[in-house]
């Protein structure tokens, strides 16, 4: 039964990285730039860090929930990154995201975008492995949606759409 589960599992997450290739082929994306820790020219550095997080439907299991990070953003506005954290029940976490990127200008404001990375998240642990989706020993895949104001000096302050689950706070400054 429990090598059932694992085997559904892997061919879940095998399945949705086919298709992530795939889709980036098709337009056109270059899905290993993220994994380049190489500097190219015009690429910008941020560090960020999360003071709150508010979950759509609290629990007596939550904790404090606190991020930092780092970004970078290329010419291409292709973005890649990590974040290290305290989830929802107070494990130790981190969000790899290689793929990545950030569409400026919405709406006709030039301090509004959207973000939207993909990427592998590790850190929901026994007993709260149910707690995110495809999770085998710790490790998902992960996405979020962020939406965000940048200010005359590149600092920012985002929500950052985590799921179902709750919406993050977070305040970025420029590194370069």
């Amino acid at each position: 039964m429990q090598n059932t589960t694992i085997q559904k599992q892997l061919s879940r997450i095998v399945c949705f990285l086919v298709l992530l290739v795939a889709s980036a082929s098709t337009f056109g994306f270059d899905w290993t730039d993220g994994f380049d820790l190489g500097k190219k020219e015009r690429d910008r550095y941020y560090f960020g860090i999360a003071p709150y997080t508010h979950h759509y439907h609290s629990s007596t299991e939550h904790k404090y929930v606190w991020l930092i990070g780092v970004e970078r953003e290329r010419a291409d506005s292709a973005i890649a990154g990590v974040t290290f954290f305290s989830n929802s029940f107070g494990q130790s976490s981190t969000y790899i995201y290689p793929w990545g990127q950030v569409y400026r200008d919405l709406l006709g404001h030039s301090s509004l975008y959207a973000k939207l990375s993909a990427g592998l998240l590790y850190g929901y642990c026994k007993p709260f492995e149910d707690k995110v989706p495809l999770n085998y020993n710790g490790f998902s895949p992960g996405a979020v949606a962020t939406i965000g104001w940048e200010f005359e000096d590149r600092k920012q302050v985002d929500l950052n759409f985590l799921g179902t689950s709750a919406v993050m706070l977070k305040f970025t400054l420029p590194l370069n």
